[in-house]
């Protein structure tokens, strides 16, 4: 597969301005940094391995949880790729986490526990995170895509409730979890609301191939 030349579209979710605003009216404008930066580098691992493969990115968007790239054609894409490609951000975080332990002075702590946040919330086995990601694409097989994302999006759904659920009981300790996963939750729920779109392209999109 060939890749194209291309500006990429980077972009921030609105789900993440207020996190800024509220980071930045407190004063802490250090941390918010280490907290962006981190996510960035999380994408940067996606980003590099895509362009290693030479996929085509659509577009790149920096999410509360870490971020999402959309590659094209990606009925093209050959499952060990994908596999590679979605793997490679917890994989950029945990270097990090390696490197902050060599870091000395006051932002050695800090920056190792979002290290440790991002990655344990990225591995989770829901979509859209990576961990979900990286197990749809393990258990897809000869059953075609669409029917294996379906069920494992009603799983999503009913896990997420399952944590939004917990959260509240736990209030307010677990405010920015309940966050997380309201956001998450909400993705999941509309990518559900699509789904037969979604469907009704990958059939198309695999006649033309074949």
């Amino acid at each position: 597969m060939s890749g194209k030349v291309r500006l990429l579209k980077f972009r921030i979710h609105p789900t993440m301005i207020p996190v800024m605003i509220l980071l930045l009216m407190s004063g802490d404008v250090a941390y918010y940094a280490m907290i962006f930066g981190s996510l960035i580098w999380h994408e940067c691992g996606h980003l590099i391995v895509a362009v290693k493969y030479k996929l085509i990115i659509e577009d790149c968007t920096i999410m509360p949880y870490g971020g999402e790239i959309r590659l094209s054609k990606t009925q093209r894409v050959r499952k060990k790729h994908k596999l590679v490609v979605a793997a490679a951000g917890p994989i950029a975080t945990v270097f990090l986490l390696l490197l902050t332990l060599l870091m000395p002075g006051p932002i050695q702590t800090p920056l190792m526990y979002i290290q440790f946040f991002i990655l344990s919330i990225n591995l989770m086995p829901i979509w859209p995170l990576d961990g979900g990601r990286i197990i749809e694409i393990l258990i897809s097989g000869k059953q075609p895509l669409y029917e294996i994302h379906e069920l494992f999006l009603q799983y999503s759904i009913i896990t997420c409730l399952a944590v939004v659920l917990c959260c509240i009981f736990l209030l307010p300790r677990s405010v920015i979890v309940l966050f997380l996963f309201i956001f998450i939750l909400f993705q999941n729920v509309m990518e559900w609301r699509y789904r037969k779109y979604t469907k009704a392209f990958e059939k198309y999109a695999l006649n033309i191939l074949t």
